[in-house]
Protein backbone atom coordinates (compact mmCIF):
# COMPACT_ATOMS: atom_id res chain seq x y z
CA UNK A 1 0.00 0.00 0.00
CA UNK A 2 1.11 3.53 -0.60
CA UNK A 3 1.33 6.17 2.09
CA UNK A 4 -1.79 8.04 0.97
CA UNK A 5 -4.05 5.06 1.73
CA UNK A 6 -2.51 4.64 5.18
CA UNK A 7 -3.45 8.16 6.30
CA UNK A 8 -6.70 8.75 8.18
CA UNK A 9 -9.57 9.72 5.83
CA UNK A 10 -9.52 13.30 7.09
CA UNK A 11 -5.97 13.84 5.89
CA UNK A 12 -6.11 12.19 2.45
CA UNK A 13 -5.77 14.35 -0.63
CA UNK A 14 -8.58 13.91 -3.12
CA UNK A 15 -7.63 12.09 -6.34
CA UNK A 16 -10.30 13.88 -8.37
CA UNK A 17 -9.45 17.03 -10.32
CA UNK A 18 -10.88 20.28 -9.02
CA UNK A 19 -14.07 21.68 -10.52
CA UNK A 20 -13.61 24.43 -13.12
CA UNK A 21 -13.03 27.76 -11.43
CA UNK A 22 -12.13 26.17 -8.08
CA UNK A 23 -8.70 26.59 -6.58
CA UNK A 24 -6.85 23.47 -5.66
CA UNK A 25 -5.50 23.20 -2.13
CA UNK A 26 -1.81 22.55 -1.58
CA UNK A 27 -0.95 19.07 -0.32
CA UNK A 28 -1.86 18.40 3.31
CA UNK A 29 1.74 17.77 4.35
CA UNK A 30 2.63 21.39 3.48
CA UNK A 31 -0.18 22.99 5.48
CA UNK A 32 0.08 23.88 9.17
CA UNK A 33 -1.92 22.09 11.86
CA UNK A 34 -4.57 24.82 11.75
CA UNK A 35 -5.40 23.89 8.16
CA UNK A 36 -5.74 20.24 9.22
CA UNK A 37 -8.28 21.28 11.86
CA UNK A 38 -10.16 23.33 9.27
CA UNK A 39 -10.11 20.33 6.94
CA UNK A 40 -11.53 18.11 9.69
CA UNK A 41 -14.33 20.64 10.28
CA UNK A 42 -15.06 20.78 6.55
CA UNK A 43 -15.18 16.99 6.40
CA UNK A 44 -17.55 16.86 9.37
CA UNK A 45 -19.78 19.49 7.79
CA UNK A 46 -19.77 17.56 4.50
CA UNK A 47 -20.69 14.37 6.36
CA UNK A 48 -23.63 16.16 8.00
CA UNK A 49 -24.79 17.51 4.65
CA UNK A 50 -24.43 14.09 3.11
CA UNK A 51 -26.41 12.60 5.98
CA UNK A 52 -29.17 15.16 5.44
CA UNK A 53 -29.19 14.42 1.71
CA UNK A 54 -29.36 10.67 2.29
CA UNK A 55 -32.17 11.19 4.79
CA UNK A 56 -34.11 13.32 2.29
CA UNK A 57 -33.64 10.74 -0.44
CA UNK A 58 -34.71 7.96 1.90
CA UNK A 59 -37.84 9.96 2.74
CA UNK A 60 -38.67 10.31 -0.94
CA UNK A 61 -38.07 6.60 -1.52
CA UNK A 62 -40.34 5.62 1.39
CA UNK A 63 -43.58 5.49 -0.56
CA UNK A 64 -45.58 4.00 2.29
CA UNK A 65 -44.66 6.85 4.63
CA UNK A 66 -45.44 9.46 1.97
CA UNK A 67 -48.84 7.90 1.27
CA UNK A 68 -49.60 7.72 4.98
CA UNK A 69 -48.68 11.39 5.34
CA UNK A 70 -50.96 12.38 2.44
CA UNK A 71 -53.82 10.32 3.89
CA UNK A 72 -53.40 12.12 7.20
CA UNK A 73 -53.43 15.48 5.41
CA UNK A 74 -56.66 14.55 3.61
CA UNK A 75 -58.23 13.37 6.86
CA UNK A 76 -57.40 16.70 8.46
CA UNK A 77 -58.89 18.56 5.48
CA UNK A 78 -62.10 16.53 5.83
CA UNK A 79 -62.23 17.24 9.56
CA UNK A 80 -61.83 20.95 8.83
CA UNK A 81 -64.60 20.83 6.21
CA UNK A 82 -66.85 18.99 8.67
CA UNK A 83 -66.25 21.65 11.29
CA UNK A 84 -66.98 24.41 8.77
CA UNK A 85 -70.20 22.69 7.71
CA UNK A 86 -71.25 22.20 11.30
CA UNK A 87 -70.52 25.86 12.03
CA UNK A 88 -72.72 26.91 9.10
CA UNK A 89 -75.55 24.47 9.70
CA UNK A 90 -75.49 24.33 13.46
CA UNK A 91 -76.24 21.33 15.61
CA UNK A 92 -77.19 18.24 13.56
CA UNK A 93 -80.25 17.69 15.77
CA UNK A 94 -81.45 21.21 14.96
CA UNK A 95 -80.86 20.61 11.25
CA UNK A 96 -82.93 17.43 11.42
CA UNK A 97 -85.68 19.30 13.25
CA UNK A 98 -85.69 22.06 10.57
CA UNK A 99 -85.89 19.44 7.82
CA UNK A 100 -88.86 17.80 9.52
CA UNK A 101 -90.58 21.20 9.82
CA UNK A 102 -90.05 21.87 6.10
CA UNK A 103 -91.41 18.44 5.21
CA UNK A 104 -94.53 19.14 7.25
CA UNK A 105 -94.95 22.55 5.58
CA UNK A 106 -94.75 20.90 2.16
CA UNK A 107 -97.35 18.31 3.17
CA UNK A 108 -99.64 21.11 4.34
CA UNK A 109 -99.18 23.01 1.06
CA UNK A 110 -99.95 19.84 -0.89
CA UNK A 111 -103.13 19.29 1.08
CA UNK A 112 -104.19 22.92 0.55
CA UNK A 113 -103.57 22.64 -3.17
CA UNK A 114 -105.59 19.45 -3.37
CA UNK A 115 -108.43 21.09 -1.44
CA UNK A 116 -108.46 24.14 -3.74
CA UNK A 117 -108.08 22.20 -6.96
CA UNK A 118 -110.41 19.43 -6.02
CA UNK A 119 -110.26 15.98 -7.49
CA UNK A 120 -107.05 15.26 -9.43
CA UNK A 121 -109.17 13.70 -12.19
CA UNK A 122 -111.01 17.00 -12.66
CA UNK A 123 -107.67 18.84 -12.90
CA UNK A 124 -106.54 16.44 -15.64
CA UNK A 125 -109.75 16.99 -17.55
CA UNK A 126 -109.40 20.76 -17.29
CA UNK A 127 -105.80 20.56 -18.51
CA UNK A 128 -106.95 18.44 -21.46
CA UNK A 129 -109.61 21.01 -22.34
CA UNK A 130 -107.06 23.85 -22.26
CA UNK A 131 -104.74 21.82 -24.44
CA UNK A 132 -107.48 21.16 -27.01
CA UNK A 133 -108.42 24.82 -27.19
CA UNK A 134 -104.81 25.81 -27.60
CA UNK A 135 -104.45 23.41 -30.52
CA UNK A 136 -107.54 24.75 -32.18
CA UNK A 137 -106.27 28.37 -31.97
CA UNK A 138 -102.51 28.24 -32.71
CA UNK A 139 -102.24 31.77 -34.16
CA UNK A 140 -103.63 33.21 -30.94
CA UNK A 141 -101.07 31.36 -28.83
CA UNK A 142 -98.18 32.24 -31.13
CA UNK A 143 -99.23 35.90 -30.97
CA UNK A 144 -99.33 35.81 -27.18
CA UNK A 145 -95.84 34.29 -27.01
CA UNK A 146 -94.44 36.85 -29.48
CA UNK A 147 -96.03 39.69 -27.50
CA UNK A 148 -94.47 38.39 -24.28
CA UNK A 149 -91.01 38.15 -25.89
CA UNK A 150 -91.27 41.66 -27.33
CA UNK A 151 -92.31 43.03 -23.94
CA UNK A 152 -89.33 41.39 -22.22
CA UNK A 153 -86.87 42.69 -24.84
CA UNK A 154 -88.35 46.19 -24.62
CA UNK A 155 -87.94 46.25 -20.84
CA UNK A 156 -84.33 45.08 -21.06
CA UNK A 157 -83.39 47.78 -23.54
CA UNK A 158 -85.08 50.47 -21.46
CA UNK A 159 -83.05 49.49 -18.41
CA UNK A 160 -79.75 49.95 -20.27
Amino acid sequence: MNAEHQQPPELRVADKPAAPGATSAPPVEDQPAQDADQLREDIEQTREQLGDTVEALAGKADVKARITERVEQRKQQLRDLGQQAQAKLGDPRQVKQRVEQRKQQLRDIGQQAQTKLGDPQQVKQLAGTVQQRARSHPPLIVGAVVAAVVAVLYRRRRRR
